[in-house]
């Protein structure tokens, strides 16, 4: 089960954030500013509910 996807989020300067994407090879992971995790996908929905956590997690840490 899965689907191809790759949500990003990024600044006004180009770098990238927080991104999650399943390239071909590497499978489901995501990138939170320089380091790159494995991600489990279990569903669309849920993949768009972490994405979103992560991305209002990392404006919070910009704001700290």
């Amino acid at each position: 089960m899965g689907i191809n996807h790759r949500l990003y989020f990024g600044d006004s300067a180009g770098s990238c954030l927080v991104r999650y994407d399943n390239d071909s090879g590497k499978g489901d992971h995501k990138h939170i500013g320089e380091k790159e995790m494995a991600y489990e996908f279990v569903g669309r929905d849920k993949l768009i509910d972490d994405f979103y956590h992560d991305v209002i997690r990392c404006l919070k840490n910009k704001e700290a």
